[in-house]
């Protein structure tokens, strides 16, 4: 019973903590893991290792002790490598890395930008994009290609929804994109709009310039990230003003 226990719990703790780490790795935002997430990561590990030590505690023939080093090392070699992989995450120095470009290769966080209590510099929209232009609930905007829109008149998120934002690239096909992390309400916001529009499109705006019209093809949980072909400056420009101001 106690190998079992030592090995469900060493397997399972290491899947779920690698699906957590890689998932945080590969999001919009990378960020360290929060002493609660990595505490219930650990959970299991030490479970397994304690279990391990009870293993080893009890009396084990001698013609049975190579096999019950096979049988729990293995476990707490797991356990140990999910311990120190969780330890690792929370210090931030290898989440840096993030969806592989085109080309193959990694692109990385260039800049992340906090709020600040002054108002920001750009206004920030999303709307629905009206496909059917008898709609009475329309207005129209330019997109940056001058090729009018109609999009509704609901604002679906805006710059009071944004966390922080940040700008990561290059990519060899769309240059750098922009990364924005919404707050808990924001995130709400944005998983119920884009569950409701799957298949729609929306607009993002910023000054009342549309820079993106991407299709809703799944719901978002808490982050997007906006891809125009910008370039570097461009793209700092945009992130910094969305959650910043300047006096």
């Amino acid at each position: 019973m106690i190998p079992l226990i030592a090995w469900l719990c060493s397997v399972l703790g290491i899947a779920i903590a690698w699906v957590v780490i890689l998932g945080n790795a590969m999001s919009t935002a990378p960020s360290k893991l929060t002493v609660g997430v990595a505490i219930l990561l650990s959970f299991l590990p030490v479970i397994a290792i304690c279990a391990v030590v009870a293993g080893f505690s009890k009396s084990i023939p001698v013609s049975q002790q190579g096999k019950a080093i096979l049988i729990y090392s293995i476990p707490l070699i797991i356990s140990l490598f999910s311990l120190g992989s969780t330890v690792i995450s929370m210090e931030h120095k290898w989440l840096k890395k993030i969806r592989p470009n085109s080309s193959g290769s990694s692109s990385s966080i260039v800049e992340t930008f906090q709020r600040n209590r002054i108002d920001p510099d750009f206004r920030l929209e999303f709307r629905q994009i009206i496909e059917d232009s008898e709609s009475d609930s329309t207005e129209e905007r330019a997109t940056s290609s001058d090729n009018p829109l109609q999009m509704g008149d609901e604002v679906l998120l805006s710059n009071q929804d944004v966390d922080f934002t940040s700008v990561r690239g290059p990519y060899s096909v769309s240059g750098f994109a922009i990364g924005i992390t919404f707050t808990l309400e924001g995130g709400k916001k944005l998983n119920e709009f884009s569950r409701r529009d799957i298949g729609k499109r929306w607009a993002v705006l910023i000054n009342g310039k549309v820079v993106a019209t991407p299709e809703i093809k799944f719901p978002f949980r808490k982050e997007v990230a906006i891809e125009n072909h910008f370039d570097k400056d461009t793209a700092l420009s945009y992130a910094r003003g969305i959650v910043q101001g300047t006096q």
